[in-house]
């Protein structure tokens, strides 16, 4: 009798792992739904939990502060809608757009709620993310039931892949939220694609399943960009295990010819394939471009292809070490294919693979060892794509997230049958697994606290890969924010010496070098970041002569003033810088008339309503003064500085309540401000005398 003469299954109901087992060429011990099981698992859950709980004490760090601290939109309804149309960084600046090179409703949804329940409280926005992962978990185990239809496999994996130390980055950090979050419509789109493969007779409840698998995949597709290579995933897995209707068992179905088995795994990936050129579309009307390098990178093609075995090697390394789990790693460019950055991770790569496919050609779990290794490089593809990202972001932790299950199925898996059939097998199977999870657990309760803050992160990004020009500046800012101006400028130069052709670095200098007082070196710094500027824009040249006065350098001033006023929009801008240096050699007067004349040609100009203001202020006219102050927090109200100005002119108005809920809004946009904190010292003190 052939297997299509024979009795028609039901379809099944509850748990499917009683019908994988007849289908997994692996036997399984247990299934997911026995009480031991389902034990083990809410015990991984609740310690990855508690090890997690590290990171309630984090601040926010790094992109945070843009997208969510400083971000004037978050709270509207309209950011909703407004990051459906356009890219995830729009609010940047609404008027320029696209601001980025990605598309991402979804982030910018979960943001939004964020925002709605825990305002800028960072404790909440962790707790939501360890939640996630805990989701992203309990997915990892049903979809690992299914694929292999045993549940002390399903454990194990689920196990390695919650407290994995290279997740720290995609868990402690808020606005990383893109990864975990489409690896968890990914995998719940993968679940319902199992639920109705198994049903070998298409039913009502076999397209259901279909209809909800392709739904969570276009969820995943509007949370992050690498999601699209989902049908590739859903092609590998039947090609792999290709039990279909018309063949008993995997290993039947696949002495079809390979041909014929491959028209059938397109045939089903074929709809993901189609939502994913749909995604595109949008995509493409919403950017005007499907992708594009990052303006940091110049790398080429040749240069791409070559660093990439480098790239893979890399992170193989990384998730066979956990205690390399890190914020930033070190990335050559490899130029040449007699680089030896080339040649050892080609030939190593090579090697393993040849050493995997003799040693488990004839092993029993050999078709799911070969679907776990192209679910690891399928969903790693889209981060080799080298030249869309930051050189020295090319290596990433977080990256790992969803390409790690199928490393952790296969580490489960090959334990497990390395247990099998041994008298203490069981108990050395338990034992060293729970020695895996301590370690895991011990490594990643310590790897958290990298993000502890903007100081502990760059640091260790620092340490990590030291010649990051990128980390020593962004420790630069770190320390400039916390006062640190010496610090500041170390670090700062640090990243000129290493990036000389980055003007950021110079700009920044030039800044902390004024606060410091050497006002000959800001004058050098800023004129570096003016060489170093394409297009240079009239602003650029006004800050070239307020830097150049404070020099005594007043002919250089001028010189620079002249050619922001004979630019093409920079009349304004050099009537500003005029202003404000007639108010640094103390003629106020003038000032004050120069700054009206200026608002009443532009009333939405928020850096001359804010100098306005401070003359007023300094005049004691503090009513003026702050509805000067209003009006420019109405066109920037992500300024901390801003409202650091108008809860100093309440204070001065004797409006202490009010003066007390501006500084906790300077505060939460600039937390280690020491003018902001005596502020806030002398507000409580005055309100505790009343």
């Amino acid at each position: 009798m052939t297997a299509l003469e024979g009795p028609m299954p039901s379809p099944s109901t509850g748990d499917d792992s009683a019908r994988l087992n007849s289908l997994h060429p692996v036997a399984p011990k247990l299934g997911g739904d026995a009480p031991g099981v389902r034990a083990g698992l809410a015990l991984i859950l609740a310690v990855t939990a508690l090890v997690y709980t590290q990171c309630l004490r984090n601040s926010f760090v790094f992109d945070d502060h843009e997208m969510i601290v400083l971000n004037r939109y978050l709270g509207d309804w309209s950011f909703i809608w407004k990051s459906a149309i356009h890219d995830s960084w729009w609010f940047l600046n609404p008027r320029r757009l696209p601001q980025g090179s990605y598309y991402r409703p979804l982030q910018d949804l979960w943001l939004w709620i964020n925002f709605k329940l825990f305002e800028l409280h960072p404790a909440g926005w962790h707790a939501a993310m360890i939640a996630l992962h805990l989701i992203v978990v309990l997915l990892a185990f049903r979809v690992t039931v299914r694929v292999t239809g045993d549940g002390i496999v399903a454990l194990i994996a689920s196990a390695l892949f919650a407290l994995m130390p290279i997740h720290a980055e995609a868990i402690v950090w808020p606005t990383a939220i893109p990864i975990p979050l489409s690896a968890a419509f990914e995998l719940a789109a993968f679940d319902f694609f199992l639920r109705g493969r198994f049903f070998e007779y298409p039913d009502a409840r076999d397209q259901r399943w279909r209809s909800v698998s392709m739904g969570l995949f276009g969820c995943a597709l509007l949370t992050h960009e690498s999601a699209i290579v989902f049908p590739l995933l859903i092609a590998a897995y039947d090609l792999t295990f290709p039990n279909r209707p018309d063949f008993e068992d995997s290993e039947v179905g696949a002495t079809r010819p390979f041909t014929i088995r491959a028209r059938g795994s397109v045939a089903i990936a074929l709809p993901y394939a189609v939502e994913a050129a749909v995604y595109l579309g949008v995509r493409f009307a919403v950017l005007g471009f499907f992708n594009r390098p990052s303006s940091r990178n110049h790398m080429t093609m040749p240069e791409i292809i070559l660093t990439i075995p480098h790239a893979i090697a890399s992170y193989a390394t990384i998730l066979v070490m956990p205690w390399l789990a890190g914020p930033a790693h070190r990335m050559d460019l490899v130029t040449s294919g007699a680089d030896i950055g080339f040649i050892l991770p080609a030939l190593g790569l090579a090697a393993l693979g040849g050493a995997a496919t003799v040693l488990l050609r004839r092993h029993p779990g050999r078709r799911l060892y070969l679907f776990c290794t192209a679910w690891m490089l399928i969903t790693l593809a889209p981060v080799l794509n080298l030249g869309g990202l930051v050189p020295e972001t090319i290596i990433q932790d977080r990256y790992l997230y969803l390409p790690s299950f199928g490393f952790c199925v296969m580490a489960a898996d090959l334990a497990s049958s390395a247990a099998r059939g041994r008298a203490r097998g069981p108990s050395v199977l338990w034992i060293g697994t729970a020695a895996v999870a301590v370690l895991y657990g011990n490594i990643l309760f310590s790897v958290q606290q990298y993000w502890r803050d903007e100081i502990a992160l760059f640091t260790r990004c620092i340490e990590q890969s030291p010649e990051g020009g990128i980390w020593h500046n962004r420790l630069g800012l770190a320390y400039s924010a916390r006062g640190d101006f010496s610090a500041a400028r170390r670090e700062l130069e640090t990243a000129a010496n290493y990036e000389p052709d980055d003007g950021t670095n110079y700009y920044n200098l030039a800044l902390v070098d004024e606060v410091l007082g050497d006002r000959s070196a800001a004058k050098t710094a800023i004129s570096q970041w003016l060489k170093l500027l394409d297009n240079a824009p009239p602003n650029a040249y006004t800050a070239v002569a307020l830097v150049a006065d404070a020099a005594g350098d007043s002919a250089a001033a001028d010189a620079a003033l002249k050619q922001a006023a004979a630019m093409p929009d920079g009349a304004e801008p050099a009537a500003l810088a005029r202003a404000q240096l007639l108010l640094r050699h103390g003629k106020k007067p003038e000032a004050e008339r120069a700054l009206r004349a200026i608002i009443e040609r532009d009333a939405g100009n928020d850096e001359a309503l804010v100098t306005l203001g401070g003359i007023l202020a300094s005049d004691k006219r503090y009513d003026e003064a702050l509805a000067d102050y209003r009006q420019a927090e109405a066109i920037a109200p992500e300024e901390p500085s801003l409202h650091y100005k108008i809860a100093l002119a309440f204070y001065n108005l004797g409006r202490i309540a009010d003066a007390r809920d501006e500084c906790e809004i300077a505060l939460r946009g600039a937390p280690y401000d020491r003018n902001i904190h005596a502020l806030m010292a002398a507000i409580e003190q005055a309100g505790a005398t009343r």
